[in-house]
């Protein structure tokens, strides 16, 4: 038996939409760690810092939304800086040229850095 051009055709698109299906069900992420979709949605933000930083851990509230340290430092002249608020007695500051609702806030360090503070939700 022989297969036209048309049963050939769909013995191909058939193929390939078992490998496209069967390969979107494949666990992709890292192993052992992904997690159930609520779970995931009810857990803790994190993000893997690449170097230590106090306070990276915590998660602090700040304008109805939540912000955590990331790992990144930068470099920033303090004139381009304005106070934004107080957290747990550290001064936040966003870039004088930023308008709420601000996307990145900074975090003064004891290097003369600024610590990226990243909006998680």
């Amino acid at each position: 038996m022989t297969l036209n051009g048309f049963g050939k055709s769909a013995a191909w698109s058939a193929a390939i939409f078992t490998v496209l299906a069967l390969g979107g069900c494949k666990d992709s992420g890292l192993p052992g760690k992904n997690r159930p979709l609520n779970e995931a949605m009810q857990s803790e933000w994190r993000y893997p810092a690449y170097e230590q930083v106090a306070g990276a851990d915590s998660v602090m509230s700040l304008a109805g939304h939540r912000w955590q340290i990331t790992g990144e430092k930068q470099t920033i002249p303090s004139r381009l800086l304005a106070p934004v608020a107080t957290v747990n007695g550290a001064e936040i500051f966003s870039l004088k040229s930023d308008v709420a609702p601000y996307d990145r806030l900074y975090s003064a360090t004891t290097d003369g850095k600024y610590s990226v503070i990243a909006n998680i939700d």
